[in-house]
């Protein structure tokens, strides 16, 4: 199929209670490329290669924070742990433990830092633990009044932002919401993004809380709008185009809502059913996935200039003889995630260079992942 054809996006209105117009919003278009040097659009490549250790084992990371210095990993939904590591990748700590009493978890979904506190929320529990992010000592646990399956805590410490998939409910009063700001006390300060399509499923694969230098954003299921978060309103910040994909219009989303196999079907379609997004003052990444695969987007914010691609035609081209799409990023620095499995892989097919097999050594299948971290140039 020719993808590089112009198109719209079909998109339903993402009306919200509190969230407004911004009309200083902007539209960030990714053109679509066949042709992609990978390796050209990137700078000051390194590998950080994780510790691996009986007492740190990763099966798979869902969530990674870099803070001053120190890599917090969530691993889930195997392992349920939370490890940290230096910039090194030397195991440090492993924070709180599997149970049911303080500062314990049984299914840690989210991780969040804020003012050096290190927030986990545990939805089988449904409850907040505090850690010191320093020290790793637990400071408490609060019992959550809202129900929801994705949670972080705004940058000035003042507010708790909740999303889910499902309709979430606060002191038995029920929201049809994806978002959901509290203050700190579990107090609902506003509502936003109305639940269009109710699927009876979480469908949704990743957080849908990111972050640029200075802001924070909030991606809505399904759709391409990004808002800004603060603890007063939430407003329209960016509108990203993919050229040659397009968002499921409403009356997909609405088809075998209570079929239990709604989440592939929406997968399986050639629809773009998950995308993230991360700012930096120059750039904004965002890795979608549609038509059955993964696809990178990289735009120049002074240019005003944007390109994305299809990751299969990347798969050899960086350095690293493999890339994962982005999971954070600590400033202006961008922070993939390779799994040794992958890399002994292409280690095998000799498409890993010396210049990292160096800095990697020995590496095993079973070994804990490596993280690429690298600049963007383009």
């Amino acid at each position: 199929m020719n993808l590089k054809y112009k198109c719209g996006i079909l998109s339903t209105l993402f009306f919200c209670f509190s969230c407004n117009k911004n009309e200083e919003s902007n539209t960030v278009f990714f053109n679509y490329s066949e042709n992609v040097s990978l390796s050209e659009m990137l700078s000051d490549i390194d590998i950080i290669k994780l510790e691996t250790s009986d007492s740190c084992q990763i099966a798979n990371i869902k969530q990674m924070i870099i803070h001053k210095e120190k890599i917090f990993v969530l691993n889930f939904p195997v392992g349920k742990n939370i490890f940290v590591f230096d910039m090194k990748g030397k195991f440090l700590h492993t924070i709180g433990s599997t149970g049911q009493g303080p500062g314990e978890y049984v299914l840690p979904h989210s991780i969040s830092i804020s003012d050096d506190i290190l927030y986990v929320m545990d939805v089988a529990q449904n409850k907040i633990m505090l850690f010191d992010s320093n020290t790793y000592e637990f400071i408490r646990d609060e019992q959550c009044k809202i129900d929801a399956t994705y949670f972080s805590i705004s940058k000035n410490n003042r507010a708790y932002l909740w999303s889910n998939t499902l309709e979430m409910r606060s002191k038995n009063k029920t929201y049809p919401f994806h978002l959901i700001v509290s203050d700190l006390n579990y107090n609902v300060q506003y509502t936003a993004a109305p639940m269009e399509v109710q699927t009876g499923y979480h469908t949704r694969w990743t957080s849908p809380f990111t972050y640029g230098e200075r802001n924070f954003y909030f991606v809505h299921p399904y759709q391409n709008e990004v808002y800004e978060i603060s603890t007063d309103t939430c407003m329209l910040k960016y509108t990203v185009n993919f050229e040659g994909f397009l968002f499921p219009p409403s009356d997909f989303l609405k088809t075998n809502v209570r079929s239990d196999m709604y989440p592939k079907i929406i997968r399986e379609s050639d629809y773009i059913n998950q995308f993230t997004f991360f700012e930096t003052d120059n750039y904004i990444v965002s890795n979608f996935f549609a038509k059955r695969d993964y696809y990178l987007g990289i735009f120049n914010k002074n240019r005003q200039e944007g390109i994305c691609f299809n990751m299969k035609n990347v798969a050899i081209d960086v350095h690293a003889g493999c890339y994962d799409n982005p999971q954070t990023i600590d400033r202006d620095v961008f922070y993939s995630i390779i799994y040794a499995g992958r890399l002994t892989e292409n280690k095998e097919k000799g498409q890993v260079p010396d210049l990292i097999l160096n800095k990697i050594g020995d590496i095993k299948e079973d070994d804990n992942p490596v993280i690429l971290k690298y600049k963007i140039k383009f």
